[in-house]
């Protein structure tokens, strides 16, 4: 007959280690993403100029959306005003009238943050500012809270006490 209770205490103790293991490396992505979030604020405080995105290739040209997302993802630290992505593009565009390319940029603006794709702030003059919606920061917080919940459900052994 098999030695149930060795069988669990072996499985338990497995689980422990796994458990402790994942505990240290949830530990080193809480600070890596602490200190990603530092240096972002920091960047954000930066007054460089804003960059330009490469070309696209010309097998690749896409639409107005796309070159809109291209800046926002060549500057994915600055979170930047409808006004500024007009500067840029108009820089590759200068033949385009800038009222409307504005309106344009507004409304493509707002409809990709209406699909999630940006994130928008609230900046001090009233305007609203976006960057690039960072979807693998969302998915490092989310495995930490997981952990964490699973963390409270870890089975505790149960003792049997003999009965006389």
């Amino acid at each position: 007959m098999p030695n149930y209770s060795a069988v669990i205490e072996d499985f338990e103790q497995e689980l422990h280690r796994l458990i402790a293991e994942r505990d240290k490396v949830n530990s080193q992505i809480e600070r890596i993403t602490k200190a990603i979030e530092a240096v972002q604020l920091l960047a954000e405080e930066d007054d460089a100029p804003i960059m330009q995105p490469p070309p696209l290739p010309p097998d690749k040209e896409g639409g107005f959306s796309d070159r809109v997302r291209a800046i926002l993802d060549a500057n994915p630290l600055r979170t930047l005003t409808a006004l500024e992505i007009r500067d840029v593009m108009l820089q590759s565009s200068p033949d385009d009238d800038p009222k409307v390319m504005l309106i344009h940029i507004h409304n493509t603006l707002k409809r990709l943050f209406m699909q999630g794709e940006l994130e928008e702030q609230e900046l001090p003059e009233g305007r609203k500012g976006y960057k690039a919606r960072k979807l693998w920061l969302d998915e490092v917080r989310a495995v930490i809270a997981q952990a964490a919940a699973a963390k409270e459900r870890v089975p505790r052994r149960r003792r049997r006490t003999a009965a006389f």
